[in-house]
């Protein structure tokens, strides 16, 4: 009788976490991608007393056996609100919440990559997939027109690059329920994070939300790179437009 209840508590847990769009349970392993940190307090509140900060590519683990209870919303960027959790944590030594926004199931990416966009994925995501750097390059002159380039990686991951009359279409198919992950994902990959050599940070900036679409722009080019984050078919989908001589 105990074993029995014990798996449908496991089972109400797992139900409540998609409930709430979220991809982790009691005791998973996520990972802080944010890359300005994520505070640890005492109490699920913004303004409660911080114990620590977990930086980029910190292990957190999961300890709430009431994931959901304490919901809240926060700006991480200048007009774009994100919702999600308060979650009850253990990080080294220290036992308290995080906001889950700042966390994904995917394993960060090397801080020594020296890399971005596809290049940076295909460094640390394991994938079977082989494709080459000069296809991997974001040059339409390596793609024909009309023709694609897909790498599936091994944690779910798609990625696509077709040529279009002579602008490229790159899009990420992120397999998870959480905008928040997907978030960051995007962020990691389009910014300068990695680069050993920037002098300043470059990240996509939030624009407009245009229907279910969140628009971003990425201004460290001759045209500002746009970059559109959205839900379709129980999946995020990362995608940017890049034409070669064309004003955006």
């Amino acid at each position: 009788m105990k074993y029995c209840c014990s798996l449908l508590t496991l089972l109400l847990v797992a139900l409540c976490s998609i409930a709430f769009g979220q991809t982790y349970i009691f005791n998973d392993t996520l990972y802080v991608w944010e890359m300005r940190g994520a505070n640890v307090t005492k109490t699920p509140a913004p303004d409660g007393q911080i114990l620590s900060k977990s930086y980029y590519g910190s292990a957190v683990r999961v300890v709430d056996k009431n994931i959901g209870e304490h919901p809240t919303t926060i700006e991480i960027q200048p007009g774009l609100k994100v919702q999600g959790h308060w979650i009850k944590v253990i990080v080294k030594k220290d036992t308290g919440y995080i906001f889950d926004g700042y966390l994904s199931h995917f394993k960060t990416f090397d801080l020594r990559s020296d890399a971005s966009g596809i290049d940076l994925a295909y460094e640390n995501f394991p994938s079977d997939d082989l494709v080459s750097k000069d296809i991997r390059s974001y040059e339409p002159g390596n793609v024909s027109e009309g023709q694609s380039r897909d790498i599936r990686f091994e944690n779910g991951i798609r990625w696509n690059m077709k040529n279009i009359e002579n602008c490229l279409l790159e899009t990420y198919h992120i397999p998870t329920v959480r905008y928040a992950e997907a978030y960051q994902l995007m962020m990691a990959l389009y910014s300068n994070y990695f680069d050993q050599k920037a002098t300043y940070m470059s990240e996509p900036k939030f624009l407009q939300q245009s229907g279910l679409k969140h628009q971003f722009v990425l201004r460290n080019k001759d045209h500002p790179l746009r970059i559109s984050l959205y839900h379709q078919n129980g999946e995020y989908i990362i995608s940017s437009y890049s034409c070669t001589g064309k004003a955006d």
